[in-house]
């Protein structure tokens, strides 16, 4: 709450300044900015005697030492007053600049009122911005989810195109032994090697089936009949 200048007066070689604060005329020590308020508290047939007796009031003046500097005794700071060497209209009790909105609502119930609309327009632009932020925080995480499921979406039904259609074939190169026992009087080896075509499915977690297996036009067709020895021994690499 601001303060505007209107008139400097000179007493005893020390400026005072009569300024209003708020609509409410106040007279400042221009040496420290202290407020004259037994002139204030005059001005509205108040006696600020009659206020620093009540307890509402002491128990402000604690709470403004506690908020400042909580390990000084500050009372001798907020306020203090000047009976003698200056005129009457000079003398009473001054106070710290930080006192006088509380002194102004306890003589001025026009001037409450004021304040209080203040604090209320204050406190619902502040639950206005809270509000507004929250819905902003929903909406986005709403949008941010919509968005994971569109692109989850998406890359399901693009992985499937990762293999392209009839191109699901690996060639394994079998090699198959062939033992026999020929005049009793020992065994001899032969083989027969050859390619073959298995055909497999793709499954997009990774894992590979292998569907049907089939031996190539010209291989020896001998792997048709021991196609499941060739399952067995066969290694393809993913596509």
């Amino acid at each position: 709450m601001t303060q505007v200048e209107t008139a400097t007066v000179i007493q005893n070689n020390e400026q005072f300044v009569n300024a209003s604060y708020n609509g409410m005329t106040i007279l400042v020590r221009q040496s420290d900015g202290y407020i004259n308020v037994s002139q204030f508290c005059y001005q509205y047939s108040k006696q600020f005697r009659s206020l620093i007796k009540q307890d509402r009031w002491k128990d402000h003046i604690k709470a403004e030492i506690d908020e400042r500097q909580p390990e000084r005794n500050l009372l001798g700071l907020l306020m203090y007053s000047i009976d003698k060497g200056y005129a009457n209209d000079f003398k009473g009790y001054y106070v710290h600049p930080i006192l006088i909105n509380y002194i102004a609502i306890w003589i001025s119930p026009k001037y409450a009122v004021t304040v209080r609309k203040i604090m209320d327009s204050i406190n619902e632009n502040s639950q206005q911005t809270h509000t507004n932020f929250e819905a902003n925080t929903s909406r986005l995480n709403e949008q941010l989810q919509r968005e994971n499921t569109d692109y989850s979406n998406t890359i399901q039904q693009m992985v499937p195109r990762l293999v392209p259609q009839d191109k699901q074939f690996d060639y394994i190169y079998s090699v198959e032994l062939i033992n026999e026992d020929i005049d009793g009087s020992g065994i001899n080896q032969s083989h027969h090697q050859g390619y073959v075509k298995s055909k497999r499915l793709y499954d997009p977690t990774g894992n590979n089936f292998i569907t049907s297996i089939e031996p190539l036009q010209g291989a020896d067709q001998s792997y048709s009949i021991n196609i499941r020895v060739a399952i067995y021994s066969m290694k393809f690499s993913a596509i």
